[in-house]
């Protein structure tokens, strides 16, 4: 399998640790490029000491299984602030919260696919992300856009959305 030539980028709020690991190898078989887990304010899960080499690990071994030629990149904890300077030199950054209107579909289409080398998702905690996250990520250019209903649980939606993006933009 050869690298993407779509960078997609994976703000992922820390699931509960009983699913971490599932979220992880979900993100990466779903080809995801780069991982950056965040520390939102909802987040149960709290960053440990070994949260970053067990992420790590945890990714590598996916990549192996699914054959990936390219291990996505783990990034360290982030704080909001730090996501936004993570993901700044995106070319789209897509903030999923239920309260939206505007649905994934109709935002991924209007797209020009061809001038499109990096999108960033950023997926809540399981409880949401505040309306102070939501603002603060559509203030720095971000678009709130929903996936429908049901709606997902956190370690499961980034996986929807990433093979939404890529079907949208015919990646897949």
């Amino acid at each position: 399998m050869s690298p993407a030539r779509t960078r997609l980028t994976v703000v992922q709020a820390l699931p509960k640790n009983d699913r971490v690991k599932e979220t992880l190898e979900l993100l990466t078989e779903g080809g995801v490029s780069q991982i950056i887990p965040w520390q939102a304010d909802r987040s149960i899960a709290q960053w440990q000491s070994d949260s970053g080499a067990k992420w790590k690990l945890a990714v590598r071994e996916a990549s192996k299984q699914s054959r990936r030629v390219v291990i996505p990149h783990v990034s360290d904890r982030a704080s909001s602030r730090d996501v936004m300077a993570a993901i700044s030199n995106a070319d789209h950054i897509l903030v999923f919260h239920e309260s939206t209107t505007q649905s994934l579909s109709e935002v991924v289409m209007s797209f020009s696919r061809d001038s499109i080398s990096h999108i960033a998702l950023i997926i809540g905690p399981e409880g949401g992300i505040t309306e102070s996250e939501l603002t603060e990520f559509c203030s720095r250019g971000a678009i709130a856009v929903r996936m429908g209903e049901p709606i997902f649980r956190a370690a499961h939606a980034g996986v929807a959305a990433l093979a939404a993006v890529q079907t949208g933009l015919r990646l897949w």
